[in-house]
């Protein structure tokens, strides 16, 4: 299948009963003079391009690729035949902003196509220090939040193309996990991406994650001192080899949990022109008027940060790491009453893992739904389902396990592994509610409609839909406790 786009022809393939496109540039490389620099739009090409196979996949600071290069500013779609004017879902994946490719099959768009006549879209978009470290405060001529305008750049060309592959322009979904979560809090607060997408939802986000100038100043040095540079000799990153770069930040993720207790990695930054506020006080002041949003967390997100893993160590090991935080950032009078918050349940790890959840995920993510509500339409969930090897490992329903049933890869993919051993009609029972709901939304901008009842949430105190086995609405609420000490406490590492 041969389609014309603003730039050329593409030949695509079919897969699976849909059609795919693979590796469609959409932006520019962003190598040599373009290396830190914003996204620039693609150029023009001659001919038909050849979109049978993956493009390049961006660097990645977490394991290897052998097709990882600077050159990846790509996109992937799939389509039914004879697809005309479908609504579209553009997903953004996860990774903790230094991992992540549109080719991993956890995320791939066949089977979601096809059971769900809608198009999909995976984008590619520079990651780690290549997209999200603040190299600015050195030097103007590095441009702050690099990932972010791949996506932007990215979302301008589904809006000028997707027609032509049988796609809404007029009905974009934009849609992410964990670092992709937090990707969809960033285009709902970022005035530049304003009117590129009709509908948001933000799997396990965390909008606390990063943050301005204050933050950068404290983290940035440290990768620095691993490449052994000088801020003052900060333009030797503009020409250094790659796999220097690579290795350094590699490096500094593996080692970042025990430079500042409970600091974020590097992700996106606050304070430009492109994020010019935290996503909260965005929403607040109407940075995403009008746009209909999903915001949900897993119920057992605190389980993942609390063990040492093989991409990364424990953010919290213990309930020493949150006081060393807390006195770090003067503020260690809170402590006590903090930790008394989670005193009633049944082990102190358990506490911990509900602390983690609470600070990284659910207590944000209730602050950011209570002001959109006040511009659109909100729906917000939890995933409780727990699959049988989670259970064996004495874990819960863990960050991420949501995702082969909300984008319908039980069957392939990374987070596929886990689902092993648990019986075949539970995780296709639980898919089922879940795509059903997904559909029902990036077809009407409401999740609720035949088998899904989901009340709409309007504040703190609201209905929050439970994925399990036994679907349910549930009023959920993070205890007002909690929510008034992070009132007393503020940011941590960085300012308001």
């Amino acid at each position: 299948m041969i389609i014309q786009t603003t730039k050329g022809k593409v030949e695509g393939f079919e897969t699976e009963g849909v059609l795919a496109w693979y590796g469609i540039p959409y932006g520019q490389s962003p190598t040599e003079e373009l290396r830190f620099k914003r996204a620039k739009p693609a150029n023009p090409w001659q001919g038909v391009k050849d979109c049978k196979t993956y493009g390049n996949d961006p660097i990645q600071f977490i394991s290897e690729r052998e097709t990882e290069n600077e050159d990846c500013l790509n996109l992937n779609i799939w389509a039914p035949k004879e697809a005309k004017k479908l609504p579209v879902l553009v997903w953004i994946y996860g990774g903790g902003f230094h991992y992540g490719f549109n080719s991993d099959l956890s995320y791939d768009g066949a089977s979601m196509t096809a059971s769900g006549d809608v198009i999909r879209v995976n984008i590619n978009f520079r990651i780690g220090p290549l997209g999200y470290y603040d190299f600015n405060q050195y030097d103007e001529s590095f441009d702050t939040n690099c990932a972010l305008s791949d996506q932007i750049e990215a979302l301008k060309w589904v809006r000028d193309n997707i027609e032509a592959f049988g796609g809404d322009p007029g009905n974009i979904t934009i849609a992410g996990e964990s670092g992709g979560g937090c990707a969809v809090y960033n285009l709902l607060a970022s005035p530049a991406a304003k009117g590129l997408f009709h509908k948001a939802i933000a799997q396990s986000g965390l909008p606390r994650a990063s943050g301005g100038r204050e933050f950068t100043k404290l983290v940035i040095p440290h990768f620095l001192e691993l490449l052994d540079i000088r801020p003052e000799e900060i333009m030797k990153l503009k020409t250094m080899d790659i796999a220097k770069i690579k290795e350094a930040g590699s490096i500094f993720y593996n080692k970042f949990t025990k430079l500042y207790d409970g600091n974020f990695m590097p992700g996106p930054f606050f304070g430009d022109d492109l994020l010019p506020e935290r996503h909260w006080t965005a929403l607040k002041n109407g940075s995403a008027k009008g746009v209909d949003v999903i915001i949900g967390y897993t119920r057992d997100e605190g389980d993942t940060f609390i063990a040492e893993s093989e991409s990364s160590n424990a953010w919290f090991p213990s309930w020493d790491g949150v006081e060393a935080m807390l006195k770090n950032n003067g503020k260690e009078q809170h402590f006590s009453e903090l930790k008394a918050a989670y005193n009633h349940l049944e082990t102190e790890r358990k506490g911990l893992s509900e602390f983690v959840r609470d600070y990284l995920f659910a207590m944000d993510a209730h602050r950011c739904a209570d002001e959109q509500a006040k511009h659109g339409n909100v729906w917000m969930y939890r995933f409780d389902f727990v699959p049988i090897a989670y259970k064996q490992m004495n874990m819960g329903a863990v960050h991420a396990v949501e995702i082969p049933f909300s984008l319908n890869t039980l069957d392939r993919g990374y987070f596929s592994y886990a689902l092993k051993g648990t019986p075949q009609d539970q995780l296709e029972a639980v898919r089922d509610q879940m795509n059903a709901a997904w559909f029902n939304f990036m077809k009407t901008g409401n999740p609720t409609g035949g088998e899904v009842d989901w009340a709409k949430y309007d504040n703190r105190n609201s209905m929050l839909h439970v994925f399990d086995l036994q679907p349910a609405n549930e009023s959920i609420r993070i205890d007002k406790k909690i929510t008034d000490v992070w009132e007393k406490i503020g940011l941590v590492y960085d300012k308001e």
